[in-house]
Formats: structure tokens, sequence, C-alpha cells
């Protein structure tokens, strides 16, 4: 996993007007930062070197800009929460939702955030969960920002067929946050993100 760090990696993965935010709450709260190679299974996370004692903070480097920030609050709410309470807190409990909904509603006050993505990610806001994919507006509204042309499965119906990963399936049926799919050359059923970006059938 290459790791960047730096001002200038920071600047260019954040959205225009809010380095000095992040700048703000990572001075604020004394965290490291790392900006990693894209991870299949997060977006970013929080540690504590128990060693020292310090906060690290990493976020997957991407080109979309609204999801790296949004990514660096979440993990930003980490830090503070276990400054403030230690281990004992639950993960993502009240503690870690009333931080986090700070830090958004702080994001969406400085009225630089699109009119695409202001209403979900104030929904959202009022009741932050652990994943920002298991919100369906907010999901859409960063898609849509992200000016990324593959589809999302969620955008198909049940009995289409798409690729993915090299494979093609047919979507089956919905199942909250997943899609009950089959893989043709196996027959195996599997269950797929929503979200999951995914290519047309040829």
């Amino acid at each position: 996993m290459s790791i960047a760090k730096g001002e200038d990696v920071l600047r260019s993965q954040l959205p225009e007007g809010f380095y000095e935010m992040a700048r703000a709450w990572q001075e604020n709260l004394g965290f490291n930062l790392k900006i990693t190679s894209p991870r299949k299974t997060k977006l970013g996370d929080f540690k504590i070197d128990h060693r020292t004692g310090q906060h690290w903070v990493s976020v997957n480097r991407t080109t979309d800009k609204w999801s790296f920030l949004i990514t660096f609050a979440h993990e930003a709410a980490h830090s503070e929460v276990q400054g403030k309470y230690g281990p004992q807190v639950r993960h993502h409990g009240k503690e870690w939702k009333s931080t986090f909904r700070r830090y958004l509603l702080e994001i969406l006050s400085t009225g630089r955030v699109p009119e695409t993505l202001s209403g979900a990610l104030a929904s959202y806001c009022k009741n932050p969960r652990a994943s920002t994919y298991s919100y369906p507006p907010l999901v859409n509204a960063l898609h849509e920002l992200s000016g990324n042309n593959h589809l999302l499965l969620d955008k198909l119906k049940p009995g289409s067929s798409f690729l993915f990963k090299g494979q093609k399936y047919t979507y089956l049926d919905r199942r909250r946050t997943r899609a009950l799919c089959k893989q043709e050359s196996s027959g195996r059923n599997y269950l797929i993100s929503l979200y999951a970006e995914i290519n047309a059938s040829t």
C-alpha cells in the first residue's frame, strides 16, 4: 500500500475551499494522516498506536473529492471521540454520531456544497450511519457528482443482466442494500452491493 503525505496531496484530494477546514480539524485533534492507495474493503480508517498513543487516520486516494471529504470527517470524528471518551464507547455509537454530525453541519454551513449533494447530506447527518454506502440518496448524489460513467447496480431492475469484475450476472432480487444475483458461468447466487459499479451486459 503506498502512502502519500503532505499539504499539496491533501489539498488536491479535497473540494475547493475545504483544505483549511480539514487542516484545522487535524491540527486541533493532533492525528497523523495517511492518504493511501484505494482499498477494496474500506474508504478510510482510524487506529491508535498503542505504543505511542498517537492517533492515525487514513483515507483512500480518489478522484471523488466529496467522498474523500466525508470520509475524512468520519475518521476525524473517531479521533475526537477516542480522545474524549477513550475505548469504552461504541465505535459508531451516540458519541461518534453526534461528533460526525457536527462536522457534516460545518461542511454544509459553508454554502459551498453543490445543491445535488446538500439535500442528501443534510438528511444523512440527522442520523449518520457507519457506512456512507448504506444511505442510498447520499450514494446516488456522490456518484452523480463524481462524473463516473459506470452504472450503479441500484439503477437496474430485477431480470437485467450486467458485467461485474469480468463476470456476467443476472439481477434476481433486491435485499435492502444488496442484490441477489446469479453468476452465469457457475450458476451460483451471490449478494452484491446495490452501489457496486457495473457495466452493461453485451
